[in-house]
């Protein structure tokens, strides 16, 4: 770490105030770097500390005092540190913190360590979030969270909603191995802010083009991968490639500020080839361009102006077919930061789609779909409570098979009570009691009678969780979640799991979660769907780590996922080293879909 740049920051925070020595400022960083937020900074050596000041955003802080010689830095999950304040007034710290505690998903620090390169590897090691794959090459590999969804949540890929609207297949066939570098999960309380499929949970995955390349120079699942960037536009370009996958994607960003203001504008485009063990196949594309306004002041306003298309043809002896999409998707948010905030937000998205099927009597169908959803709500920030509540409305409009048929309409509504208690530092409750929807793909409204009556599922859910933790090596979750179903499928989903992540040495560390899904569901008329109805099943993971501060690590995880619902434990590790400052040798081994890969490579 440069300490001397954390100094100069330091003491222009001071300016000519320094050399009174009644102010003190500085830095918190931890071990790999990044700022600590609203860490405390106490007096030390004094019999009873006191709290001095408190870290921003960007883990800077000063304060005005006299006679303190020393400070104490705490923050939650982290080793608090005792450190000198030098003669001009600056503090420069740099605290340990229990990252794989404080984290709810794998890190970007994890992500470039792990043994998987799939995204959807990574991101369902994340508590609670299951992952269900197929041996054939429809749907592919989906998520949900909790298994609350039949079908897969929804994937925002670079900030574009991901989702096949013709017939549901997975979009994690166009990601090159290794091309994620962050990922997110919101759960089932936040699908009001997008609707349709995000009732099984919102995963988000970014690729950063300032990363460094991958490379697997060697084994099974070989991976390129390159960036370059400067403070104003990004790029990359990934290709990945096994026996049975090869996949390829270009990306370019470009950023600027004016003022408050935030503006970007990003480009993407990935194809992929995937074959199954059987030798069916299928060919996908898909390909985005996204404009986006951000201005904090004196409201939040976010604006976002989307445009995809998406396309695939399967080969296959059961079921050859190909389809295709597009979509346009604009929306805006606004909202505040006030203690009590409202916030609303309003979309207009427009999809069209076809799909064909190679097959005797197979469908032949054209349609499109739009969609105008409006959200309003309001949240409440506090210190032991927070609170959000909101209501969202969309009218949905199917315009049918046939040039001649008066287009199918109906309003799809989704709502949300939720809220956070925290009654002391060590304990939280969340819970929330709200309603979403599914609207049908073309396939299933479609695909088996083109006159249908248009149906969708709505769902209400309740879901809980409860955390303790004691904000520095231990933290620990149980969680239960209940799903009711009407519309094209009915019934119920439940799931009960329990998590917990132990830093149990400084270097080790172990993340664990299991959740039993007990989904009860019917279908309620003969559906054209990809895919094995849900069963009851077990799934979860147990992922130790050792971390030597960078120089070498190692992963090992076994978890159980479900293929076709059917059980599929494994077994899965890595280990990797620093041969210079910026050179990291990589080797692991993984299963995917029931095939065990091994990789050798250099990050740099």
């Amino acid at each position: 770490m440069n300490r001397c740049l954390f100094l100069m920051c330091a003491v222009a925070l001071v300016g000519a105030s320094a050399q009174s020595g009644t102010l003190i400022a500085g830095s918190v960083r931890d071990q790999l770097g990044h700022p600590i937020v609203g860490a405390r900074i106490e007096s030390a050596g004094r019999p009873g500390p006191e709290i001095l000041g408190q870290t921003d955003a960007e883990g800077t802080f000063a304060f005005e005092a006299s006679g303190v010689k020393a400070v104490e830095i705490r923050c939650a999950f982290c080793q608090p540190e005792r450190v000198r304040v030098a003669s001009d007034g600056t503090v420069v710290a740099i605290v340990r913190r229990y990252v794989a505690v404080a984290a709810d998903a794998p890190t970007p620090e994890d992500i470039a360590s792990l043994p998987y390169g799939s995204a959807e590897s990574t991101l369902s090691l994340a508590p609670f979030v299951v992952l269900s794959d197929s041996h054939a090459v429809v749907p592919g590999p989906q998520l949900s969270d909790r298994g609350a969804s039949t079908e897969s949540g929804l994937l925002v890929d670079n900030g574009v909603p991901n989702y096949d609207i013709v017939a549901g297949v997975s979009p994690f066939y166009t990601t090159p191995s290794h091309d994620t570098t962050d990922v997110s999960v919101r759960r089932v309380r936040d699908a009001y802010r997008y609707g349709d499929v995000a009732g099984g949970g919102t995963f988000a995955i970014s690729g950063d083009g300032q990363v460094q390349p991958v490379i697997a120079l060697f084994g099974g699942d070989r991976a390129l991968r390159l960036g370059l960037a400067n403070q104003t536009v990004s790029g990359s370009t990934a290709y990945s490639g096994d026996p049975f996958d090869r996949r390829s994607r270009l990306d370019a960003m470009a950023n600027w500020e004016r003022g408050d203001t935030a503006e970007s504008a990003s480009f993407s485009a990935a194809s992929g080839l995937h074959t199954s063990g059987s030798g069916d196949a299928i060919a996908s594309s898909f390909s985005s361009a996204r404009v986006e306004i951000d201005r904090r002041e004196p409201i939040d306003l976010h604006a976002a102006l989307t445009a995809d298309r998406g396309d695939y043809a399967i080969s296959s002896s059961l079921y050859p077919a190909s389809a295709a999409w597009s979509d346009v998707d604009a929306r805006v948010s606004v909202g505040s930061n006030a203690p009590i905030a409202p916030f609303a937000t309003f979309v207009i998205r427009q999809s069209s789609g076809w799909y064909g099927s190679a097959g005797t009597g197979g469908p032949q169908l054209s349609t499109t779909l739009g969609q105008a959803q409006s959200v309003a709500g309001v949240q409440l920030r506090g210190r032991r409570l927070e609170a959000t509540a909101a209501y969202g409305l969309n009218h949905v409009q199917y315009n049918g098979v046939y040039p001649s048929e008066q287009p199918s309409t109906t309003a799809a509504s989704d709502a949300i009570v939720a809220f956070t208690y925290r009654p002391s530092s060590s304990w939280t409750f969340d819970a929330s009691l709200g309603t979403s929807y599914r609207l049908p793909t073309f396939l299933e409204l479609y695909g088996s009678n083109p006159d249908a009556v248009l149906s969708i599922d709505r769902d209400r859910t309740l879901e809980a969780t409860l955390q303790y933790s004691n904000n520095r090596r231990l933290r620990t979750q149980i969680t239960a979640l209940h799903r009711r179903t009407n519309g094209f499928d009915a019934g119920s989903v439940s799931s009960l799991g329990a998590m917990i992540a132990w830093q149990f040495a400084p270097k080790l560390a172990v993340r664990a979660w299991a959740l039993r899904v007990m989904p009860d569901l019917r279908t309620s008329s003969p559906l054209l769907r990809f895919g094995v109805d849900p069963q009851r099943a077990s799934v979860g993971s147990t992922w130790v780590t050792y971390d030597n501060d960078g120089a070498f690590r190692i992963d090992a995880i076994w978890r159980r996922d479900v293929l076709d619902w059917a059980p599929n434990p494994h077994l899965d590790a890595s280990v990797s080293g620093r041969l210079s400052a910026n050179m990291r040798w990589y080797a692991a081994s993984h299963s995917r879909n029931g095939t065990r890969y091994s990789d050798i490579g250099l990050r740099w």
